[in-house]
């Protein structure tokens, strides 16, 4: 008998099935209150749209600029 899924399990699932899609590794953006659910949706709304959505632009997020300069 096989253990229930867990969500991070399906998260790593659908990172893996990005990364063979796509070639890069998916990344969530540290420090934007992100949650795995929110991941997994993202990642899904990716391959299935066959877009490479990475990072920010996957969640829809403006992608922080560096005012240092």
């Amino acid at each position: 008998m096989n253990a229930p899924t867990t969500a991070i399990d399906r998260f790593y699932d659908l990172c893996d099935e990005f990364e063979r899609r796509f070639g890069e590794s998916f990344w969530m953006p540290a420090g934007c209150g992100l949650s795995t659910a929110d991941g997994i949706y993202a990642i899904k709304s990716a391959i299935e749209a066959g877009e490479c959505r990475n990072g920010y632009a996957a969640f829809g997020l403006d992608e922080p600029h560096d005012v240092a300069s």
